[in-house]
Parts: C-alpha cells; sequence; structure tokens
C-alpha cells in the first residue's frame, strides 16, 4: 500500500509492505529524481537508496552519470551495494 501524505510534494510516498509483520508502520519513501526510465528513490535518513530502472540492463555509460545524481542527493556512493540481478552491459 502506498499513498502521498502530503500532496504539496508529491515526491514524498508512505509505503507499508504487506507480508512483513516485523514492522506494521509505514516507511518513508523519497522520490528524489526520475527521468521515467530510472529513478532514485531514498529515505529521509539519507542511509537507505535505491536506482530503479525499467529496464533489466543497465548500460555501462549510464552508472557514472547516475552515480553523480546519487552523491547530489548527499549518499556516500562507497556504500553502494549491487543485487545479483543487475546486469551493466557496455
Amino acid at each position: 500500500e502506498a499513498w502521498i501524505p502530503d500532496n504539496n510534494d508529491k515526491g514524498k510516498l508512505k509505503i507499508m509492505f504487506n507480508g512483513f509483520p516485523r514492522d506494521p508502520h509505514p516507511g518513508d519513501y523519497w522520490v528524489h529524481w526520475t527521468d521515467y526510465e530510472n529513478a532514485i528513490v531514498g529515505g529521509p535518513s539519507g542511509y537507505t537508496l535505491w536506482w530503479l530502472s525499467r529496464k533489466p540492463t543497465v548500460k555501462a555509460s549510464q552508472v557514472e552519470p547516475m552515480l553523480n545524481i546519487i552523491r547530489k542527493f548527499g549518499y556516500n556512493t562507497d556504500n553502494l551495494i549491487s543485487h545479483p540481478s543487475i546486469v551493466v552491459r557496455g
């Protein structure tokens, strides 16, 4: 379940994941940036971050520009963890 708690700031969402009984409270997810093919989503703490893509592969030429966008929002890119399903192609 997801909703926008403030219509004046549609990039800040509240999301509750059903099926996770450990934490029944909604989390804060902020859409920092999107080009509608990719999105940078994070939490207000600056600790949690996702690079979401509509495509199953990411071009190698996209990586550094996306890391620059991520850094712009104050995230330490040295701490990023790549998911095993991510494929970077030349």
